[in-house]
């Protein structure tokens, strides 16, 4: 496994990154891109705090790997992966490190489908996978997910797009490999990766070839182009406690003309696979949600908490009722995680995939609810979540005394009060913030896509035939004689 320094000179290979419309030459040298760098850099060396040794590492063909690399194939494997994203998250401030989460949530998927995509003209899909599966483990790579596209007019199919480039497509085959051109949005922390995965969007149909496309290539690649999505560049550590220490980055994957050798390709012109692996991916990676979004609920419990005892109003009922309900939400998320990996099904090579319905079922009520918490923990707290003074102010000493004197509450004295508001703040009313309340609705899927999942997987035919045999022995019981 690779130490965070070797990560970090993985870095530095040429790839195409811009940054408020300028090249970057170097991301770990960057004055804010290298945040995310070294917040990326925690996914290698040893097991961070709160994380067991079994957990951060597995065993395989190869010897010793990172467990986010462990394909699971028991409930407590499924288990232990939901352990080994919590437990990073939370030593990591509460934030998310994607670098290898999401791509293995896609190496899942593609292990579990290695029979379904068997058999397809030109190269060797299953092979090709498991390949890939060998490479990553062995060489300790960082993986990141592009999967959707622009879409453009969302009431028109891939082929009937105006703009050709809305959805990622094969403009042209090679001895060598495909050409692909086009783009993926919210590709988040790709300019870290090593490999960028790509899988299809949505379900294709006949006609949609050239749109049923996955694979995996090296981020250097000549023709990938990450734009980065600009962020609140004020990183003190006073005023920003989370995101001047730790966040992910968004990018919009540009594919110029790529070519993706025949060797690098999971699926290809089969478009009625395209459904499936998009299905596939999204149950593991939504499982991986359920995993990644308790700790940055206990942040605002603890936040809530702690200003609430400050503010002298923690065991009143008014204000306990609404950091209980807090503690609901993320009960519920974690009860639905552990459900569902209890309940796991298995695919033919026997790789366990979380059930489909309470993955679904969770997902959507931790996007449901999120920002309903985020206002019940800005509540408790109060309107110096938003209006509380800098750290110029308090490092100005005409200013200090006086700010230290009006500032400080029960407990605390002035300046910590207000950088515990400065957390609830950078949770949920800052740059981050706003990126926490948007990701939470979107990340792994759209709301509505997860309530349709939760629906095809449930068995409604059982639930209709309970209503016609009671309406049934209704009919066979009546009295007709009068």
């Amino acid at each position: 496994m690779r130490s965070q320094d070797e990560y970090l000179a993985g870095l530095q290979d040429g790839r195409t990154v811009y940054y408020q419309g300028e090249p970057v030459i170097d991301l770990t040298a960057h004055p804010v891109l290298s945040t995310c760098a070294g917040h990326a850099a925690k996914a290698f060396g040893p097991a961070p705090t709160g994380v067991a040794d079994t957990d951060w590492t597995a065993v395989g063909a190869h010897g010793a790997h990172s467990a986010y690399y462990r394909v699971p194939r028991s409930p407590e494997e499924l288990l232990a992966r939901a352990r080994l994203i919590e437990g990073e998250t939370a030593s990591h401030l509460g934030q998310f490190n994607i670098v290898k989460a999401v791509g293995s949530d896609a190496m899942c998927a593609l292990s579990a489908l290695r029979h379904e995509l068997e058999g397809q003209d030109g190269f060797d899909a299953r092979a090709n996978i498991e390949a890939f599966i060998n490479r990553v483990q062995s060489e300790d790579l960082a993986t990141v997910m592009a999967q959707t596209d622009a879409r453009g007019d969302r009431s028109k199919r891939p082929g009937q797009q105006q703009n050709p480039n809305a959805y990622l497509r094969v403009v042209e085959e090679r001895a060598e490999g495909v050409v692909v051109r086009g783009a993926k949005l919210h590709t988040t922390s790709t300019p870290y990766a090593d490999e960028v995965i790509v899988f299809p969007t949505r379900a294709m149909r006949d006609g949609e070839e050239p749109f049923a496309i996955a694979f995996s290539i090296p981020a250097a690649t000549k023709g990938i182009i990450m734009i980065c999505r600009p962020v609140r560049e004020s990183l003190d550590v006073f005023d920003n406690p989370i995101s001047s220490r730790a966040f992910e980055i968004e990018t919009t994957t540009i594919f110029d003309d790529v070519l993706v050798p025949w060797d690098r390709i999971f699926l290809h012109r089969q478009p009625s696979k395209a459904g499936l692996m998009a299905r596939t991916f999204a149950t593991y990676h939504r499982f991986t949600g359920l995993s990644y979004k308790p700790p940055l609920a206990d942040l605002l419990i603890g936040v809530a908490s702690v200003l609430a005892r400050d503010n002298g109003v923690r065991g009143k009922a008014v204000v306990d009722t609404k950091l209980a309900e807090i503690i609901n939400y993320v009960s519920v998320i974690r009860g639905c995680r552990t459900a569902s990996a209890v309940d796991c099904v298995y695919w033919p090579d026997g790789e366990a995939m979380p059930a489909p319905v309470m993955t679904n079922a969770g997902k959507y009520f931790f996007a449901a609810n999120f920002h309903n918490i985020a206002q019940l923990a800005q509540d408790i707290a109060g309107g110096l979540t938003v209006t509380a003074p800098a750290r110029a102010d308090f490092a100005n000493p005409a200013l200090r005394p006086h700010l230290d004197n009006v500032l400080r509450g029960e407990t605390l004295d002035a300046a910590m009060r207000v950088v515990v508001f400065n957390i609830l703040r950078d949770l949920t009313a800052s740059e981050l913030g706003g990126y926490n309340y948007v990701a939470s609705l979107h990340g792994e899927g759209s709301m509505s896509a997860q309530l349709l999942a939760a629906l095809g997987d449930y068995d409604v035919g059982v639930c209709e035939e309970m209503v016609l045999g009671i309406a049934q022995s209704a009919i066979n019981e009546a009295n007709w004689s009068q």
